[in-house]
């Protein structure tokens, strides 16, 4: 069976390159990260951002319930929590965990976190390439 594939849309948002997308639960909108320090939330009726966030960032996740995303900087060595309904950051300073402040920054590597279904934890990676 061959597969037809096609672009429909284009959206347009970043002046780097893309890390990573993620898909909010309503599959109307999704969040992109790139190495331009942003964070750009799409609506998919429209080419351009709703929402443009400066933040270093690797990985994405949304909550289960679309009330919450995440990001993740392997640069920064954090882990934030934005509130959807007004694209707040809600983490405070000192719920980061001393563990990724203590690792040295070279060729580290943070991606690919993910929410559970439930909404109660999220898990992210922290490694060293090479």
């Amino acid at each position: 069976m061959k597969e037809d594939w096609k672009a429909l849309r284009t959206w347009r948002g970043h002046r780097g390159t893309i890390s990573d997308v993620a898909w909010h639960p309503d599959s109307m909108h999704f969040a992109s990260c790139s190495t331009d320090s942003t964070i750009c939330i799409f609506n998919i009726n429209k080419h351009a951002p709703v929402t443009v966030l400066e933040a270093k960032a690797n990985g994405l996740t949304f909550d289960p319930f679309g009330k919450f995303f995440a990001s993740q900087s392997s640069e920064e060595k954090k882990l934030t929590i934005w509130r959807v309904q007004n694209f707040k950051n809600i983490t405070k300073e000192a719920e980061r965990d001393d563990y990724y402040k203590s690792q040295s920054l070279s060729q580290s590597l943070f991606r690919r976190l993910s929410w559970s279904s439930d909404g109660a934890f999220i898990s992210t990676t922290g490694g060293k390439a090479g």
